[in-house]
């Protein structure tokens, strides 16, 4: 898939009890043919995994679990998760 590709439309980040946005960018929203396009690339990948060693695969995804661990860690120290969570007050159906 090609990058530059035009969005379909933005959206931004934003706490809707606020009405105050929590990063300043705003984001694209792909259109049906960049889906169309992720999907048969997503396709190719599985057909291209499939030669790949099992083994060789598990320890990439073990390295990168790993990384992302480290990295969440990281962020979780310079600010608290909670304060960015706005709370579903939405009723439940067990009570």
């Amino acid at each position: 898939m090609e990058s530059g590709a035009q969005p379909f439309r933005d959206f931004s980040c934003r706490k809707s009890l606020l009405k105050k946005s929590i990063l300043p960018e705003e984001y694209p929203v792909s259109g049906c043919e960049d889906v169309n396009a992720l999907l048969q690339a997503g396709k190719e990948a599985a057909l291209a995994l499939r030669s790949v060693n099992p083994a060789d695969i598990a320890n990439f995804l073990e390295n990168l679990c790993r990384q992302y661990r480290g990295a969440a860690a990281a962020s979780l120290l310079k600010e608290p998760h909670l304060e960015n969570c706005v709370a579903d007050r939405t009723p439940s159906a067990h009570g």
